[in-house]
């Protein structure tokens, strides 16, 4: 049974030098415990500077346990709405508990991007 969870409403985020990397907020990372798939939805309504975008996921809320569920790949999100499914049997990491965005600036100067993320979680 999958459902929808807003993980982030409209938010922008910006780095002012090239490298810069912002994290979700502790507060708000996404407690997945019961589901073993999911499913995000990044609508980009704006976007300055190529940038990448990472899920990470981790079994409490410290910050060095958290992994990128996909290690294939570091999401470049456009403006539109993008798709990203993270299925158990195809990903690096399986899912746990906490589910987190981070994103990392590209190789020139500032940039930022204002995005909303959706997720469409299945049940184990």
């Amino acid at each position: 049974m999958a459902g929808a969870i807003l993980a982030q409403d409209w938010n922008t985020v910006r780095g002012s030098v090239a490298g810069t990397v912002v994290t979700m907020q502790e507060s708000d990372y996404v407690d997945l415990m019961p589901f073993q798939d999911v499913v995000a939805f990044l609508e980009v309504s704006e976007i300055f500077n190529g940038i990448n975008i990472r899920f990470e996921t981790s079994p409490t809320k410290d910050d060095n346990l958290f992994q990128l569920i996909d290690a294939s790949v570091a999401f470049a999100p456009t403006v539109g709405v993008a798709t990203k499914v993270m299925r158990y049997s195809a990903v690096a990491v399986p899912l746990a508990r906490f589910f987190r965005w981070k994103f990392s600036g590209g190789a020139t100067g500032a940039w930022s991007c204002t995005f909303r993320l959706w997720l469409s979680p299945n049940l184990s």
